[in-house]
């Protein structure tokens, strides 16, 4: 019952009245930290998430599990998103800086030949 009254104070506190849910601003940080945690941290970092989004919750009721399964999952997955994406750009730049230095070294080969080339004596 205490429980039940907590949650009534709260949602009467936090949502000025009016029952909504800001759980979806978690999503911003968890798209911050995706670029920067691995995945334990991130699956870390929704649980937390997860919990704080159910202690600050207006709704209670009989859905209450299926709500923060729901909750969780898209976290982690909003996180590991983020992860995924971060790898493949970072990937991406360290591919475009390893063929800029491929071709700064063959104009250096190129030129080192035609400087060969020229230094060779001719019958």
């Amino acid at each position: 019952m205490q429980r039940g009254a907590d949650r009534d104070h709260r949602r009467r506190r936090l949502a000025g009245g009016a029952e909504r849910d800001l759980g979806f601003l978690y999503l911003f940080p968890m798209v911050l930290l995706g670029t920067t945690l691995n995945g334990p941290a991130l699956i870390a970092v929704a649980l937390a998430c997860t919990f704080a989004s159910d202690r600050l919750d207006p709704f209670s009721g009989e859905t209450e599990i299926a709500r923060a399964a729901l909750i969780f999952m898209t976290l982690a997955t909003t996180g590991m998103l983020s992860l995924g994406i971060t790898r493949v750009y970072r990937r991406e730049l360290e591919s475009l800086e390893r063929l800029r230095k491929e071709a700064v070294a063959r104009r250096a080969r190129k030129i080192n030949w035609s400087f060969w080339w020229r230094a060779v004596p001719r019958p």
